[in-house]
């Protein structure tokens, strides 16, 4: 069941901080930025810097769009990266046009967090 968000403009925010957003890959290594992230309801949304108003956010995905969100790690490797990345992946449905999106938390536990945020605002 979806939460309507008309009359709850001043809500507040269910998690936001500072993560690195997985931008693509540059000629010699992958590109990452900081991105500030607020979770709001069923609305991520990703700024280049601290907002107070999510309306000035660069970027603002439906996470309806989104079916999981989940820890990406390679198996074999040794890098810390690597324990702090976490994928949202979209809905596998004809015509859906949300793109996967890859984060990297700044610890294990930060990571953790936003799985779970991310998670539990998916499957309202």
């Amino acid at each position: 069941m979806k939460k309507s968000g008309s009359g709850k403009r001043s809500a507040a925010p269910e998690k936001v901080g500072w993560v690195r957003k997985f931008c693509g890959k540059g000629i010699f290594r992958e590109i990452w930025k900081n991105r500030y992230v607020v979770l709001k309801g069923d609305q991520l949304y990703v700024s280049e810097k601290e907002v107070k108003d999510e309306k000035n956010s660069q970027e603002v995905f439906d996470l309806s769009d989104y079916e999981k969100c989940e820890e990406l790690r390679k198996s074999k490797s040794r890098s810390k990266k690597n324990h702090s990345k976490f994928t949202l992946a979209r809905c596998r449905q004809p015509g859906t046009t949300a793109p996967n999106l890859i984060f990297l938390a700044v610890s294990p536990e930060e990571k953790e967090s936003w799985i779970n945020a991310l998670s539990s605002a998916i499957t309202r």
